[in-house]
């Protein structure tokens, strides 16, 4: 395949090399190393969507991608928003939704998901929404590539027209009726949702998580959704009513506060169980929740940054931003850690904005982190444990900039990684955040901005005053160090990496919110991405091998049996195998698709169409097996 051809390549070169002077042997040899350990990355395509309002994509519910999974068939699936009614579009297809935002800013939003191949072309897209204003935080698959999601609507005003909360274009929920005294109950009035489409997009279920409520005490909140051991893990907040199909009571004495729940529900959204958190009640709204379950060690992580306040298990939050490991039957508390940083104001602006684990439930964390000039640390601790030996970090850079971390199960940090410091020649910096965490085998990547900038000893250099662009940071699982960092340049406007996946073939999938344009003048022939008015969204692929390279298998495949000829060739491509073949796909060596089609009688492929180039041709035999052979086309 590509990749063992690449090694037969470079051990190759390695023994041509061993008669040459040892300095020039040495670090020729070393350049080679780490060239072949940095895989040569480089963007593939990208796409937008959104309208003509969004504002500046600051706050979560502007026009953003909030989440992206990458499914078992390598199809990619994205969560994001729409913040207006007006010119809005997928990838300039315009899109119908259900907001009644009129104004250039401002106004509601609708819950919008949509599916690309690998190669970026839309599979299929679905709006959930009403008049008001509707969100959720991320997207959970299957093995079958079903998609859940944890929907909160708005409440629907009693005294304003308005359009049905749609979980398709087939079904919704009517808008409530006229006001009458004492808001008797209606379905219209509930604002948490279970709900589960196919592979393909279509809706299979929804699942309501309140019982009955009114326009007074129907506010809930779904903070985030998990999905582990086949069950549907999610933390909810309810205010007065019996919820969780009559299994979360919350007394009316609660009705100003959120009594918050982890509830589980089944692939088929029927109950299974759930427990009340020891969140005391005036603790309210938890802002955005980062939610984690691990069965290996029993537990749940919570992380991110708290609202106005939150005490649980009796001991409250000091700082902004938390991480909390829990018991999965109890929620009862293992460990704490908090981020501190000493400024003027109450709380410092330390945000945990994402969360994720590895196969050795290591724990990642990344966000925002504050320093002032005159602070020469950052510690993370546990306020309530002194027997806890505080992890003291620091860098050149201050004010707000964004930062990821690895700790183990155990709690202890094993690195922190950050903006190490600004270019001198820079002017005084913005606020930098960062969010988006994926896991790709020795190496983790992180979603950020950055304009001018030094993250370890690599520099991004812009011209002064520019606004921040998308930054994907990658580096070392082990010891933090920066790998590589991959740039989207902006003309002059604000955006940032917002979510972060990892496909089968170890390419990455991004996605984030920008304003202005991306991709201006590159040559790598990408069409430049443009918005339709202020902050829209867009996702991108950053790409080191070819589509379904991660699916081939040398080892069953029978090579004896196989061969190409010509080779090269003019024209027509011949196939000698004892193997039934079935289908073929050619890349050219950047990784994108050039040509496909099936096998009829006779094993031939016509290479007329493409031009002059060496090319990868994937061919698959009925039993589901496939390999891939270089060909040159003359």
């Amino acid at each position: 395949d590509y990749n063992n051809f690449l090694t037969y390549g470079f051990m190759q070169l390695k023994h041509t090399l061993k008669n040459m002077p040892s300095l020039f042997h040495s670090s020729l040899l070393l350049l080679l190393t780490v060239s072949m350990q940095a895989q040569d990355y480089n963007w593939a395509w990208a796409l937008k969507g959104g309208g003509f309002a969004g504002g500046h994509g600051s706050e979560y519910r502007d026009e953003q991608i909030y989440d992206i999974k990458v499914g078992t068939d390598n199809n990619y699936y994205f969560l994001a928003t729409f913040k207006s009614n007006i010119n809005t579009n997928l990838n300039n297809e315009p899109i119908t939704v259900y907001n009644q935002s009129h104004l250039a800013s401002g106004g509601s939003n609708d819950i919008f998901l949509f599916s690309t191949t690998c190669e970026g072309t839309v599979r299929w897209s679905q709006v959930i929404g009403g008049g008001s204003d509707d969100y959720c935080f991320n997207l959970v698959l299957d093995q079958q590539n079903n998609v859940y999601i944890g929907a909160t609507v708005t409440s629907h005003r009693v005294t304003v027209d308005g359009s049905p909360l749609h979980f398709s274009p087939t079904d919704s929920i009517p808008y409530p009726p006229p006001a009458v005294p004492g808001y008797p109950p209606h379905d219209s009035f509930k604002t948490s949702y279970l709900v589960k489409y196919n592979s393909q997009g279509h809706l299979i279920k929804k699942v309501a998580l309140q019982g009955e409520v009114n326009y007074l005490t129907n506010v809930s909140n779904i903070y985030n959704l998990v999905l582990s051991e086949n069950q549907l893990h999610l933390v909810v907040g309810f205010r007065q009513g019996t919820h969780l199909e009559g299994h979360a009571v919350v007394p009316p004495t609660e009705s100003t506060y959120f009594t918050n729940f982890i509830a589980r529900y089944d692939l088929d959204l029927n109950y299974s169980s759930s427990f009340t958190l020891p969140i005391a009640p005036e603790s309210g709204f938890i802002n955005i929740l980062n939610f984690l379950h691990d069965p290996t060690n029993n537990r749940y992580y919570l992380a991110g940054p708290r609202g106005s306040s939150l005490i649980y298990q009796d001991n409250a939050i000091v700082n902004r931003s938390f991480l909390l490991t829990i018991d999965d039957q109890n929620g009862r508390e293992h460990w704490r850690r908090e981020i501190h940083a000493v400024d003027h104001l109450d709380l410092a602006p330390n945000f945990i904005y994402s969360l994720a684990l590895d196969e050795e439930a290591n724990i990642y964390i990344g966000g925002q982190i504050y320093r002032n000039r005159q602070e020469q640390y950052i510690k993370f601790y546990d306020p309530t444990n002194p027997n806890v030996e505080p992890f003291l970090f620091t860098t050149a850079a201050y004010t707000s900039f964004p930062m990821i971390a690895k700790l183990n199960s155990q709690g202890t940090v094993q690195w922190v990684q950050a903006l190490a410091d600004y270019n001198p020649d820079a002017l005084v910096p913005g606020p930098r955040s960062g969010k988006g965490i994926a896991i790709n085998g020795d190496e983790v990547a992180f979603g950020t901005q950055a304009a001018n900038e030094f993250w370890g000893d690599f520099e991004v250099k812009r011209p002064q005053g520019h606004h921040p662009d998308p930054l994907l940071v990658r580096l070392n699982k082990q010891n933090g160090q920066v790998i590589a960092l991959h740039e989207i340049q902006n003309s002059t406007a604000l955006s940032q990496l917002t979510a972060v996946a990892v496909d089968h073939d170890k390419n990455y999938v991004v996605g984030g919110y920008f304003t202005g344009n991306l991709f201006r003048g590159n040559s790598l022939g990408i069409p430049m991405v443009i918005s339709t008015g202020q902050a829209d969204f867009f996702v991108a692929k950053l790409q080191a091998n070819p589509c379904d390279s991660g699916n081939l298998s040398t080892e069953k495949f029978n090579k004896q049996t196989l061969s190409l000829y010509p080779n090269p060739t003019k024209d027509k491509l011949y196939i000698n195998t004892q193997e039934q073949l079935t289908s073929y796909t050619l890349y050219d060596l950047a990784g994108k698709k050039v040509l496909q089609g099936n096998f009829s009688s006779t094993y031939e492929i016509k290479l007329h169409s493409l031009q002059k180039g060496v090319y990868l041709v994937q061919v698959k035999t009925a039993k589901g097996n496939t390999e891939t052979v270089k060909i040159v086309k003359k």
